[in-house]
């Protein structure tokens, strides 16, 4: 079956009519000059006046289907487009597959400064919060963050 996007008709044979990938690359292709432009991190290209993130046009000219929710980049650099690099992924399952944030007091994940109850760990999970517990430590706190982690997250699950 074909999908085609609602707005501007863009199906995957349309798709491989104005552009050529790469799988191994992950570079994209128009009249043979690499198409699109980086986008706070990611690659844009722009087909009939719409612009679309690359990592979602190289799903559909490989799978024929739009992604049904995210498409995740697995070594998170966000214009590395190679087949290799994206897998399907609910947004849940994306947001598992982030770095420690730069405003992290302790620098480890899941790892908070709690005013009066030391260290805590939480872990969100389809926008649902889950306390994990107080710890004397911040690898306490971080050890319960990635153990619960891996369980929740699995292949999804980076801890640093």
């Amino acid at each position: 079956m074909q999908h085609t996007d609602k707005l501007t008709g863009l199906s995957a044979e349309k798709l491989r009519a104005i552009l050529n990938y790469d799988p191994l690359s992950g570079t994209f292709r128009r009249n043979g000059s690499i198409a699109g432009y980086l986008n706070y991190g990611r690659l844009v290209i722009k087909i009939n006046q719409r612009a679309y993130f690359a990592h979602r046009l190289a799903w559909l000219y490989m799978t024929g289907e739009w992604p049904e929710h995210d498409v995740d980049h697995i070594n998170l650099i966000k214009n590395d487009n190679r087949w290799s690099n994206l897998r399907a992924a609910t947004r849940s399952q994306n947001c598992g597959n982030q770095r420690v944030r730069r405003n992290n007091f302790s620098g480890l994940k899941g790892a908070y400064r709690h005013p009066t109850a030391g260290w805590t760990s939480h872990i969100r999970v389809n926008g649902k919060l889950h306390g994990l517990g107080s710890f004397a430590t911040a690898e306490a706190a971080h050890a319960a963050y990635a153990a619960k982690a891996a369980e929740l997250f699995g292949d999804f699950s980076r801890v640093v």
